[in-house]
């Protein structure tokens, strides 16, 4: 096993085990919680990425190279846009938005974007 995955591994036990300790010293609340579920999701993610990947690195040529930046501009320029429509919304109050949907609309566009123009120029032959 790979430095990475032992370190993923190893870190993710040890929230895990400090998580237990406090629950089981009397400590409840927001920090247990968020320490068992990181570490869970630290070791969930190390073994499968050690179980996918195994020995064989991840392949990147200048091609996905050029896909990821591609797709990285195109998606930051239409949140831009978004943003400027997300403001409207607000000015014009036609849905009442909390600061929490306005970030939640923000991060999910985000997302959204990325992947979407990253599927869109994976299949795009010959990129700008």
């Amino acid at each position: 096993m790979q430095y990475r995955y032992r370190a993923g591994l190893l870190g993710g036990v040890l929230l895990i085990l400090g998580g237990l300790i406090l629950v089981f010293t009397g400590g409840s609340g927001m920090g247990t919680t968020v320490m068992l579920n990181a570490g869970m999701v630290m070791v969930l993610v190390s073994l499968v990425r050690f179980l996918h990947l195994k020995k064989e690195p991840v392949e990147r040529d200048e091609r996905t190279r050029k896909i990821a930046y591609t797709s990285l501009a195109a998606s930051f320029q239409m949140m831009l846009f978004a943003l400027l429509l997300l403001w409207w919304v607000d000015y014009l109050r036609p849905l009442p938005l909390t600061v929490g949907q306005f970030i939640l609309c923000m991060v999910v566009g985000m997302a959204l974007l990325m992947v979407g123009f990253r599927w869109h120029y994976s299949r795009v032959p010959d990129l700008p």
